[in-house]
């Protein structure tokens, strides 16, 4: 049983800003961003968008490679039939494919760990935005960085791990395709549970000045204190992530306006519904008192 009377949360990194109490939806929040700090929105965003360009480039790059892989067959050009009928054109390419993928999957890794700056920077900023209606940028940034930066680099890894051990064993495994496929899907539940407490625990150390011991422990207790908003917020927070995956292979019209949205407002995105989620749950802990914005 969990004792959420055994929550702390001291030591607030906010106690510089002057707060105002906020009962805002997450859409009503956003509205106010927008009108007042929009510029300082979409900078924040390409700010944050460098953490995704090690990640972008390994995937256009693994793309390519494939690409150029498939177009480099020894096609029997006849007729325009266009049909390989060189023996073991297929086996070939599927070895020349397994191996970008290994090469693929260990870059996207290294690469993924880019992500962290979301997990601490932009959490920073999110943190400082909600009691202040307005965005600042650097020096929220820096502060999430600095009080946030191990736990997001260990969250980045973890999620990074578990996401290519899920695709190796998918790829690579000799059992039947109904058991891949159900033993897929439970790794894929567990990871998104490992994952919701990985980014409690670094909303927690990017908004307070706390022990890890006790940052892992206020963190395990508030995973379980409200679980189905949290998963909910979650799931929300990550869909972008297939959108833009579908997007690729979809038309261009599709691709156009999810390419848009990445680009003007993603990844502040990401750190925004997370983010300002832990906040509102935060405040039940530490209320704030002033009047209704």
């Amino acid at each position: 049983m969990v004792d959420y009377k055994l929550i702390k949360l001291e030591n607030e990194r906010s106690t510089h800003l002057t707060k105002r109490l906020n009962r805002l939806s997450g859409w009503q929040f956003f509205k106010v961003l927008y009108r007042d700090s929009m510029g300082k929105m979409m900078l924040s965003n390409f700010l944050l968008l460098l953490a995704l360009t090690p990640l972008a480039v390994a995937v256009v790059y693994f793309y390519v490679q494939i690409n150029n892989a498939l177009h480099a067959l020894p096609y029997y050009n006849t007729l325009g039939s266009g049909n390989g009928i060189w023996t073991g054109v297929y086996e070939h390419f599927q070895t020349v494919q397994a191996n970008y993928v290994d090469q693929g999957l260990l870059w996207g890794l290294l690469a993924f760990l880019g992500v962290s700056l979301i997990f601490s920077g932009g959490f920073g900023i999110i943190r400082d935005s909600f009691w202040t209606g307005k965005i600042k940028i650097f020096k929220p940034f820096a502060s999430g960085f600095k009080g946030g930066i191990l736990y997001a680099l260990a969250t980045s890894a973890i999620i990074g791990g578990g996401i290519y051990g899920i695709v190796v064993f998918c790829l690579k495994s000799n059992l039947k395709l109904w058991l891949i496929i159900t033993l897929a899907i439970l790794m894929a539940l567990v990871l998104l549970v490992v994952a919701c407490y990985l980014f409690i625990l670094c909303s927690v150390a990017v908004t307070y000045k706390q022990s890890f011991a006790q940052n892992v422990k206020d963190s395990f207790r508030l995973l379980w204190l409200n679980p189905a908003p949290n998963f909910i917020h979650e799931i929300i927070m990550l869909l972008p992530l297939p959108l833009v995956y579908f997007a690729m292979s979809a038309g261009q019209l599709l691709m156009f306006v999810v390419y848009m949205f990445v680009f003007f407002i993603g990844a502040f995105y990401l750190a925004f519904v997370w983010q300002t989620h832990m906040m509102k749950t935060f405040a039940l802990f530490h209320p704030v008192a002033g009047a209704k914005k």
